[in-house]
């Protein structure tokens, strides 16, 4: 009698060799959006919070000199308030203090890899002096002098009444438009365009070039005026109008 050769069984582990790269390509995209929320979470460690507190100490000006962060300062109805958004990664956030010294609020903080953007409520009549080396600079109805400057980022002002007023970014755009004529007003970008509304007035004492652009002033102009603008970029626009 003809024995038949006993069949072994097949291996089965090519197959399931086969058949795993087909499962991660049905799964690859899924599972990389699942460790991208992981890795913000936990293994980058992003993490962000909002602290915010009232200075009841008398404040004739505000200096804030900021890294990564953006600066938004308004009028308040009364009293000065902060907030502060931090943002940081790893698990110790941004040491950030405040203080008044012979009137002046100083804000500052230390840190690594992290950024701290403020939102400031003034009193009237505060001075203002803002740096950020990156970060938009963003002014609403202040009545004291401004001193606002930003390397990367826009400056951006409205209802402005105060008598000086220097506002200046290395890389992005000057819009400001004022309340009241400024005795003196020096807008410069070195990239980017320079915007100025100005409030009427019998004449301006006007200072305007670009590098590479257009220059257009629609105000009245008299170099003996008592109001002086000076407004320049190397790259950009320049516009000068009426409000």
């Amino acid at each position: 009698m003809k024995r038949t050769p006993a069949r072994t069984a097949p291996d089965r582990a090519p197959a399931a060799r086969r058949r795993a790269p087909v499962l991660l390509l049905l799964c690859g995209p899924a599972a990389a959006i699942a460790c991208l929320s992981a890795c913000d979470v936990t293994v980058v460690g992003q993490h962000s919070r909002t602290v915010s507190y009232a200075v009841s100490a008398p404040v004739r000006a505000l200096v804030v000199h900021d890294d990564t962060g953006s600066i938004h300062v308004t009028r308040g109805a009364s009293g000065l308030r902060v907030t502060e958004r931090q943002g940081y990664r790893g698990k110790t956030a941004p040491h950030t203090t405040h203080a008044v010294a012979a009137g002046t609020l100083t804000l500052a903080h230390t840190c690594r890899d992290c950024s701290v953007s403020y939102d400031v409520q003034l009193p009237a009549g505060t001075s203002v002096d803002l740096r950020t080396d990156t970060g938009s600079v963003v002014l609403d109805g202040l009545s004291g002098p401004v001193d606002a400057a930003t390397d990367t980022g826009s400056v951006t002002a409205t209802g402005l009444t105060g008598g000086r007023a220097r506002l200046t970014t290395g890389t992005g755009s000057v819009n400001a438009a004022f309340g009241r004529p400024p005795a003196t007003l020096d807008a410069t970008a070195d990239t980017g365009s320079v915007t100025l509304t100005l409030p009427s007035a019998p004449a301006y004492a006007v200072t305007a070039g670009s590098g590479t652009g257009h220059v257009s002033v629609g105000v009245r102009r008299d170099d003996s005026a008592r109001y002086r603008v000076t407004a320049h970029t190397d790259t950009g626009d320049v516009a000068i109008r009426r409000g």
